[in-house]
């Protein structure tokens, strides 16, 4: 366990030293901040641009702006948050395999297994950090302007999308197992997302993969209860714990030469 921990410190230290880090704060500010900002600016955008509308036919009607327009916008920018993540996460083990850098460590006597579950470790520390702070930074701003108590399950709705990505980001480092390049790892991660998103439009196994907890907005404004998302919440968390032995027992094969 000392051995793991000190591996485990090694690598935080690395990534916070690099630009990564850096990028992944900047990246998660910018989404807590624009969310809030977009619903804010709404009106004014749409009285800004009456004239063109009014030129084309459109008439705009008053909108009303209130925090669940906000987390309607997070929801919206969440995918493109997790892909960004995803990408800085995605040479986490390819650029080890490519650089050779993993060999020293395993002859000095470091475990396979640790190296791999030191590794799924930091991915998942960066993608929990940086996904609550943009929900931190989000509900702060929604709180200041309207009231979050508008939107029901909030804590529940970001729980739901925090393990989904949570399942891609394990996902990512089961891929990063057996491919040697980050583009192997990010198309097996894409095809993966794929299959959950083609069976989930199935009416017999959609409420139960992963992909159907992205669909958990509806919790925020009343048309969907907890229960809905349990199967998929269970299963997902399965997924990622099968995801996680393969890759150790991938990498325990793999050759790193």
């Amino acid at each position: 366990m000392i051995q793991w921990t000190a591996f485990l410190k090694k690598e935080w230290i690395e990534f916070t030293r690099s630009k990564r880090v850096w990028i992944v704060l900047a990246v998660c500010i910018f989404f807590g901040i624009m969310n809030p900002a977009i619903a804010k600016l709404t009106p004014w955008m749409l009285e800004y641009f009456s004239d063109s509308f009014s030129e084309m036919g459109i008439v705009a009607g008053q909108v009303q702006i209130d925090a669940l327009t906000s987390w309607a916008q997070f929801d919206k920018n969440y995918s493109l948050l997790l892909i960004l993540i995803l990408l800085l996460l995605s040479n986490l083990l390819t650029e080890e395999y490519q650089k050779g850098t993993l060999i020293p460590i395993i002859t000095r006597g470091m475990s396979r297994w640790k190296v791999l579950t030191v590794k799924s470790a930091m991915a998942a520390a960066v993608w929990t950090a940086g996904y609550w702070l943009c929900v931190l930074i989000t509900y702060g701003y929604n709180e200041y302007f309207w009231a979050n108590q508008t939107a029901d399950h909030l804590f529940l709705y970001c729980g739901c999308l925090y393990l989904a990505g949570l399942w891609m980001t394990i996902a990512l480092i089961s891929a990063s197992a057996y491919f040697s390049s980050s583009t192997g790892v990010i198309l097996c991660s894409i095809l993966e997302f794929a299959l959950s998103y083609c069976i989930g439009m199935t009416d017999a196994a959609g409420r139960y993969v992963p992909t159907h907890l992205l669909n958990a907005s509806l919790l925020l404004s009343g048309n969907a209860e907890i229960s809905d998302y349990a199967a998929s919440a269970l299963v997902t968390g399965i997924i990622a714990a099968v995801h996680l032995a393969l890759a150790v027992f991938i990498f325990q094969r793999k050759n790193l030469c």
